[in-house]
């Protein structure tokens, strides 16, 4: 059962024992406002591109990483960073830091050296399934400019462009719990090298992943570690039978101890098993789109939610649920349509037959950029700038307070903060509720403040027997 919190002693341990820290995090913190929870914090941003090699079968893996800069190295003739859409091939351009600002982003440097003050946190932050890196450049902004180094990673074949080889979502998951350890590992090695650029800028001891979708779900079982891969997975139409999934990623799988805490955005869990998800030990965040809305579509969202929670059932476990959210909220993805339209990509997928028309309206009418009433899909009624804010602030948050060990940030994680600063936050502490349960095969979750529901650990939806 989850331990019971002790306000008194939380407030006294910061007080007495964690003044050094707190004049630390003046030093590498905000501009004002809610402490840790600023869009921009006082560093300046550094950032690099690398193909990490090799994981299983010769992948390799592109890495994205944005890092802290001191603001008075940046000059007029400084390098503005360069984002590539497809890291694989040559077929489409390398982005600018100055055309993502034209849609809001913060300005970023190419190659500049870290700032002297580090070594700082590492933060992997892994995308959806077909996703790309450049979609999480929001996240990847923010938290470096508040003293993270922050790798984002884009994996191969998970058909991110028409061109692009698809392995199905079975072995997507199994690729991605190799790739992501090797991933840590290279750039700890980068780290250790004096000829580097990063060198001595990661502190290896304080390292967190961030996870969304499927990213959020090979997060979870890096956390956790599982017996044997293939009878963790979803035995429905929709992830495919795991009878006919090729035997090598069948296989255990040990957790990655150098992951202090995780969070995963809207991220799926229906691929383990209630009992694996409570082996998750390290502090968590569970941050996710509207579960009224998730609730109606042919895949149920809403139980990525709490479900996870309830299984991790730890006081250093919170869900947060972002009210006219929906999947895509928790990227670029929809707000670089102006971007993609001017690079000619809507083009390229209006021709490959991903995209209704090749405008800047169609890219923004249909899902997942918006959703209907009458589609079965969530409507979005949260512009993308105040999502990103509030994913900023949360993980923000998390990652202070049991990664960078600053307690005092402990204060945004508490129904109370949503109350007072974000009214479209549901803030969750834990899913245990007063509700009758029919066995231990049950539990209880929160489908809105105030509620109390019970649902099935393993549904036979999601699992064969």
């Amino acid at each position: 059962m989850r331990a019971g919190k002790s306000i008194q002693g939380l407030l006294i341990a910061a007080c007495v024992a964690l003044l050094p820290a707190q004049a630390e995090y003046a030093a590498v913190g905000d501009t004002g406002g809610v402490p840790g929870v600023t869009d921009v914090g006082l560093y300046a941003i550094g950032h690099v591109s690398y193909l990490v090699c090799c994981s299983d079968h010769g992948r390799q893996v592109a890495v994205s990483v944005f890092y802290p800069v001191d603001r008075g190295t940046i000059t007029a003739t400084t390098p503005q960073a360069q984002y590539p859409l497809d890291p694989f091939s040559n077929y489409l351009p390398t982005t600018t830091s100055a055309q993502w600002e034209a849609l809001g982003l913060a300005r970023a440097y190419e190659g500049s050296r870290p700032s002297h003050e580090g070594p700082f946190p590492l933060a992997i932050v892994t995308p959806a399934y077909t996703g790309d890196n450049w979609q999480y450049i929001f996240l990847g902004l923010s938290l470096a400019s508040h003293g993270y180094v922050v790798a984002v990673t884009d994996h191969p074949d998970e058909g991110q462009w028409p061109w692009s080889n698809l392995n199905d979502y079975m072995v997507a998951l199994f690729n991605r719990t190799h790739d992501l350890p090797l991933v840590i590992t290279r750039l700890l090695d980068k780290n250790s090298a004096p000829q580097e650029l990063l060198y001595g800028t990661v502190d290896a001891d304080k390292i967190a992943m961030v996870g969304h979708s499927l990213g959020g779900n090979a997060t979870y079982a890096l956390a956790a570690g599982y017996d044997d891969f293939c009878d963790e997975l979803w035995a429905s139409n929709f992830y495919g039978d795991p009878r006919t999934e090729p035997s090598y990623i069948c296989g255990s799988l040990s957790p990655d101890r150098r992951i202090r805490a995780i969070v995963g955005m809207d991220a799926t869990s229906t691929t383990m098993r209630y009992a694996n998800l409570a082996k998750i030990h390290v502090p968590s965040l569970i941050l996710g789109e509207t579960v009224a809305n998730s609730s109606t579509l042919p895949i149920d969202v809403a139980s990525w939610l709490y479900r996870p929670h309830s299984a991790i059932d730890r006081s250093d476990s919170y869900r947060v649920e972002v009210q006219g959210a929906n999947h895509y909220s928790f990227t670029n993805y929809c707000e670089s349509g102006a971007l993609l339209l001017q690079l000619g990509v809507l083009d390229v997928l209006y021709n490959a037959g991903w995209l209704p028309g090749n405008t800047l309206a169609a890219w923004y009418s249909v899902f997942p950029c918006a959703g209907p009433a009458e589609a079965p899909f969530d409507p979005v009624t949260i512009d993308p700038a105040t999502a990103h804010r509030i994913v900023d602030t949360y993980v923000l948050a998390l990652l202070n307070t049991y990664v960078r060990q600053y307690p005092m940030q402990n204060w945004v994680l508490t129904p109370q903060f949503a109350v007072d600063h974000e009214p479209l936050v549901y803030f969750y502490e834990s899913e245990e509720c007063k509700a009758a349960l029919p066995s231990n095969q049950y539990y209880t979750y929160h489908p809105i403040p105030g509620q109390c529901a019970i649902a099935q650990k393993d549904p036979p939806e999601f699992f064969a027997p």
